[in-house]
């Protein structure tokens, strides 16, 4: 009878802080969304609003938390089916699934980023410090493979690559489930862990923003697949009974590792993170293996970073990319509140902007989801100290302004119902389709017009408009445009962190590492809902939601029911 009350207990509280969570973020996001201010919560219906949510919320999470326990005999089968490859059936699979993407979009997509990036490769432009030097070599070596042969091979064998690659990875995360609730639940449950595989395999394959995204040029693409492959290895060191073995894990954790830090700056501190993680884990005898391997590694990128910035020489990014919280937040003041400003103040303003630039352009060009139109009015070497004093000042006088800024900015990244297309959405990758825009962006970059970009057969060119009206339109349908919304992985997450409390199942939470810490990278990012800086999330939330409803480490591996 105790045991009941424990449960029921922390089903109650598991249930209530989790609704309660869920549904003011719904309603703040919802606020947002509509006015870009907290304008919804002065009426009576965003109260109203907030106890429907949670009351619903409470009620599903309350029921699915009930049913997280060991399956009865009624919900097994004697038939079980095994997968006998579950790698390489799940590998097969995928790829076929992403065929129609490659016969309308091949040879392949490009983005601005990687224009820049091949631009400063091939000299036409100088090299910049904002991408990481490394991985425009990496993306440069790759193109200049299929140079000899023109653009569309250039394309051709670097999409090649990384579709085959990012198959593979969603391909692994589906057999290191199966093997993984294998050993959890034994033989018994396995027509369980078939159809979770089975899941797993169809999401990968039926999710437009895999194939998407895997056919874009984008640095965000390997460096999604490395988060995604480093979060099932910390699964893997948290867990008792192994399924992959040493040397496999090392070489995934090698790969991991070095993709990680070499295709996003902020790369190499969650990769030195996530390797602390993994070294702190591993039981005595293998700690030092796992440290030596993680500090040789961080020496491997740091050499090459040292050498390649020696040799290249890139110029250094703006100042301005690590305040784009504070940049939108004073741009908001000086749109809302221009009359706060002190004549000093404005005077440090224009001599922190661009010389056709005055303070008022600040508040003129403010977009509340989107930092770029007032990014560009900075010099890249204005005073930092000026702009944080002036900074400083009007927090503590508009608090509230600075809010509505930093909300407006991130809301997508939580809030998943808005029925239109988001500044960062995946739909944005096909700005690459209008070769007017590709062509001022080329001019921009100083590319010659026959270089850097493929032609895309005539004959598909009718599919690929019907596509597009499609895929803008299923951004406006209910419940199926969460599958491209950076916020629906945000809650797949939460979930994930939910249930592994609930089990105590702490040690889980250490996987779950990498996903929060991108997750706060989407909130410092440029551009509100994101899904390409979110990719990360979308790769690994869904594995860690079912790892940690189906596989109670305490209970079914440690012998532990309590």
């Amino acid at each position: 009878m105790e045991k009941h009350v424990v449960s029921f207990r922390r089903k109650m509280i598991f249930s209530s802080l989790f609704s309660l969570l869920f549904s003011f973020l719904m309603v703040l996001g919802y606020s947002f969304s509509k006015t870009h201010s907290f304008q919804f919560f002065d009426s009576c219906k965003s109260f109203i609003s907030f106890c429907v949510i949670s009351l619903i919320a409470f009620g599903i999470m309350y029921a699915v938390l009930s049913r997280m326990s060991v399956p009865k005999e009624s919900e097994l089968s004697k038939n079980c089916r095994k997968v006998r490859h579950p790698f390489f059936s799940a590998w097969v699979l995928i790829i076929v699934a992403w065929i129609p993407y490659y016969a309308l979009f091949a040879p392949g997509l490009g983005f601005y980023d990687s224009l820049w990036q091949l631009s400063q490769f091939y000299g036409y432009t100088s090299y910049n410090s904002q991408h990481p030097v490394l991985a425009t070599l990496v993306i440069g070596v790759l193109f200049s493979i299929g140079k000899p042969l023109g653009a569309n091979f250039q394309f051709f064998i670097y999409t090649s690559i990384q579709v085959l690659l990012v198959s593979a990875v969603l391909a692994f995360i589906a057999w290191f489930v199966y093997q993984r609730l294998l050993v959890a639940g034994g033989e018994e449950g396995i027509n369980r862990v078939f159809c979770l595989w089975c899941v797993l395999v169809g999401f990968s394959a039926l999710n437009p923003l895999f194939p998407l995204y895997s056919l874009s040029v984008l640095k965000d693409v390997p460096y999604a697949a490395a988060i995604a492959v480093m979060t099932v290895l910390l699964v893997e060191v948290i867990g008792d009974k192994k399924v992959i073995n040493e040397r496999t894990f090392v070489a995934l954790f090698s790969c991991a590792f070095m993709v990680m830090s070499v295709f996003r700056n902020e790369g190499l501190i969650i990769a030195i993170a996530c390797a602390a993680l993994v070294s702190f884990v591993q039981v005595k005898d293998k700690k030092k293996l796992y440290t030596f391997l993680s500090v040789g590694l961080v020496g491997v990128v740091a050499v090459a970073s040292l050498v390649s910035s020696a040799l290249i020489n890139p110029q250094k990014g703006s100042r301005i990319e690590m305040l784009t919280i504070p940049v939108q937040q004073i741009s908001r003041e000086v749109r809302d509140n221009p009359s706060s400003f002190t004549a000093d103040e404005k005077k440090k303003l224009n001599e922190m902007l661009v010389d056709d630039a005055l303070w008022s352009d600040l508040g003129a060009k403010y977009s509340p989801e989107l930092v770029d139109p007032v990014k560009v009015l900075f010099r890249k070497d204005f005073s930092l100290r000026a702009f944080l004093k002036v900074w400083g000042r009007h927090l503590a006088i508009h608090p509230d302004t600075y809010l509505s800024a930093t909300f407006s900015g991130t809301f997508g990244f939580f809030y998943p119902c808005r029925a239109s297309i988001g500044q960062g959405s995946v739909y944005d990758s096909f700005q690459w389709m209008n070769s007017q825009t590709v062509s001022g962006w080329k001019q921009y970059m100083g590319v010659p017009d026959e270089e850097l970009y493929p032609t895309y057969l005539e004959e598909t060119e009718n599919l690929r408009e019907k596509f597009l009206q499609s895929f803008a339109k299923l951004y406006k349908i209910p419940v199926v445009n969460l599958i491209v919304k950076p916020g629906t992985y945000f809650w797949i997450g939460c979930l994930a962190i939910c249930l592994a409390c609930f089990k105590r199942n702490y040690k889980l939470l250490i996987a779950m590492v990498p996903c929060v810490l991108v997750f706060c990278v989407c909130l410092l990012s440029p551009v509100n809902e994101s899904a390409r800086y979110a990719l990360p999330l979308v790769f690994s939330a869904p594995v860690l939601l079912i790892i940690s409803a189906c596989m109670p480490f305490n209970r079914l591996e440690n012998g532990s029911g309590k």
